[in-house]
């Protein structure tokens, strides 16, 4: 019989996740030497190690990466059973991943709005990202729930289902002269700030570019929205961009919107990994995501 205490999974999860033996200390109110003698216990049980350790850094080996995949669900459904028997169903952490649209302008607000009633008893963490890390941080097993508003590329192992529509638009420093819409191509020689590659925002605008067989002669790169946005009121070009992201800035005047023949609507999603358990807390928050 092999014989591996509940806390011993605790601990390996936890340091799975942060790949640091002294943040997990932190994290856990334990030595860092009670943390490492945790994992060479387990090491030794199994037979084999779960990390290399490569320049004083610990990474996840293949025995690793499956134990943490299979154990992760263990835990939390363990936790959820000793919360319902202390009546206690809705309480704990929940890891939340957003891409940067979402995780900036539209999250902190539901976040806060669904923690109100329970105080204390909840901890969301928010986690912003591009579409393609967010991606890597659910397979990862360190997010519990993303959302997104580029298409995933893994659907295989996670499931995106469709939670809001986003409004993109065509931003720019001047008052457009007319009020009539212009086709995107018409637009094709201005100089254009771009998001970064991986977002989300860029993908939906590369696809419609890429199906009209439009190509931009002049453009720069911005790792940020907020970036954009204040390179486009400098007058350096004009920008595709999510209207929730802008809508204050055309509300006071500061930026103006060029209006287009073509419809920018894109899906935002809410993805899960496949097959792994929900915590009540997280099947809460994704009944309170749909209803918001």
């Amino acid at each position: 019989m092999i014989n591996i205490t509940f806390r011993q999974m605790e601990i390996f999860v936890q340091v799975a996740r942060t790949l640091n033996m002294r943040q997990s200390s932190h994290a856990m109110a334990m030595s860092h030497s009670a943390i490492s003698m945790a994992i060479s216990e387990l090491e030794t049980t199994l037979s084999g190690p779960l990390f290399d350790r490569v320049k004083h850094r610990l990474v996840l080996n293949q025995r690793g990466r499956y134990l943490l995949e299979h154990l992760s669900p263990v835990l939390i459904q363990v936790e959820d059973h000793i919360k319902i028997l202390k009546n206690d169903t809705l309480a704990g952490q929940l890891e939340v991943g957003a891409s940067t649209t979402i995780g900036n302008y539209l999250l902190p607000a539901i976040i806060g709005q669904f923690g109100v009633p329970y105080g204390d008893s909840v901890d969301i963490r928010l986690h912003i990202a591009n579409t393609s890390a967010i991606e890597a941080q659910l397979l990862a097993y360190t997010l519990d729930i993303a959302l997104v508003e580029g298409p995933i590329s893994d659907t295989r192992r996670l499931t995106a289902l469709h939670w809001i529509d986003d409004q993109l638009c065509i931003i720019s420093s001047q008052s457009p002269t007319t009020d009539a819409p212009v086709k995107l191509a018409a637009l094709a020689k201005q100089r254009w700030i771009l998001r970064e590659e991986g977002s989300g925002t860029l993908t939906v605008f590369e696809q419609v570019l890429h199906h009209q067989s439009i190509t931009l002669n002049r453009t720069m790169t911005m790792g940020h929205t907020e970036a954009v946005k204040h390179a486009v009121e400098a007058g350096l070009g004009i920008a595709c961009v999510s209207q929730f992201t802008v809508q204050h800035e055309l509300d006071s005047g500061r930026l103006f919107k060029i209006p287009i023949i073509e419809s920018l609507v894109r899906p935002l999603y809410r993805v899960t990994v496949k097959n792994r358990y929900q915590s009540v807390l997280q099947t809460d928050f994704l009944r309170y995501l749909t209803q918001s």
